[in-house]
């Protein structure tokens, strides 16, 4: 009833499961799917890692109780766009919706939901797989979530050329095994990336 009196949204579909969701998927194509963690069947992470396989430029947006550190940077590396806790405003909902629909790394997450991923244990070992400084910069520049710069902004910010951030992109890519957005902005913050370049900058 919520989403269905949003303007910009066409049409919405419901399912019971992630199975049946799955199911409607082949019959309903979605630009956006909200799922809650908590459901009859497989779970909402194994739906959005289902999903994600079959149909990887689908937005997920999830729904839970769940805070915890680790469980919500599990999601982000699955490409989750858009984590909204349920005490929540239900606007925050549409929100969402609308911000993550605007581009095709678009992502949105409540300032609470980045303040508990980024409070990682300072005991925890760090690993940069020997990313140089310049990759650093720019790893810090495309996880940024809140401009979502292009490579033609990124370069013109550090003052070189887009071939230069494509070939840097790749080489973290192939330095850490990771391919989605998510997973490097999950990356980047377990291992407090650009904290390390704020302070080489200062």
């Amino acid at each position: 009833m919520l989403l269905s009196t949003a303007s910009f949204i066409d049409s919405v579909e419901t399912a019971t499961s992630g199975e049946e969701a799955i199911e409607k998927l082949k019959v309903f194509p979605a630009n956006v799917i909200v799922l809650d963690i908590e459901m009859p069947g497989m779970s909402g992470i194994e739906a959005t890692k289902a999903i994600k396989s079959q149909y990887p430029g689908i937005k997920i947006i999830i729904l839970s109780m769940h805070k915890n550190r680790d469980f919500i940077g599990e999601l982000i590396s699955l490409g989750v766009s858009s984590y909204i806790p349920k005490d929540k405003t239900k606007e925050e909902l549409i929100t969402a919706i609308l911000n993550i629909s605007k581009e095709d790394h678009a992502r949105y997450f409540p300032l609470e939901i980045w303040k508990i991923v980024d409070t990682v244990p300072k005991t925890q070992p760090t690993n940069d797989y020997h990313l140089t400084p310049r990759e650093k910069q720019v790893l810090c520049k495309i996880t940024d979530l809140a401009n979502d710069p292009t490579a033609e902004e990124i370069a013109m910010t550090l003052n070189i050329s887009v071939l230069a951030v494509r070939t840097h992109i790749r080489n973290i890519k192939i330095k850490t095994n990771l391919n989605r957005r998510g997973q490097l902005v999950h990356y980047a913050i377990q291992h407090k990336i650009c904290d390390e370049i704020k302070g080489t900058t200062k």
